[in-house]
């Protein structure tokens, strides 16, 4: 029997019990950071941003898991400046995901927002 590449000899676990055969056939999931930040869009000097949870290895700019608002800090009139889906927010954060410290006081005046028409 030819040794496993290195790569794959830290993932299995070298339980005696288990033959090859069935290790082998284990699924190996990777365990990644899922964060809650900021990715910026709109024109230059027209700043426009999308609250977005992804994987903390994408660019700020890159591929995300799902959209839960946005921030516009260049909102006029009638515009809305920022809306946050907060359900949304404290499932990811609930399943573990770290929120940028930007994105933590931004959810926390919608939280403010939502709560004082209600009063």
């Amino acid at each position: 029997m030819r040794p496993l590449p290195q790569r794959n000899r830290d993932m299995i676990d070298l339980d005696s019990s288990v033959s090859l055969s069935s290790r082998s056939q284990t699924k190996f999931r990777k365990i990644i950071m899922v964060v809650i930040r900021l990715a910026r869009g709109g024109a230059k000097k027209r700043p426009f941003y999308n609250i977005v949870v992804a994987d903390s290895r994408e660019r700020r700019d890159g591929r995300y898991l799902e959209r839960v608002g946005f921030y516009n800090p260049m909102a006029a009139g009638g515009e809305q400046p920022l809306r946050v889906a907060l359900d949304r927010v404290s499932y990811w954060a609930g399943v573990g995901a770290q929120l940028s410290p930007t994105v933590k006081r931004l959810v926390g005046d919608a939280a403010k927002a939502q709560v004082a028409p209600a009063a």
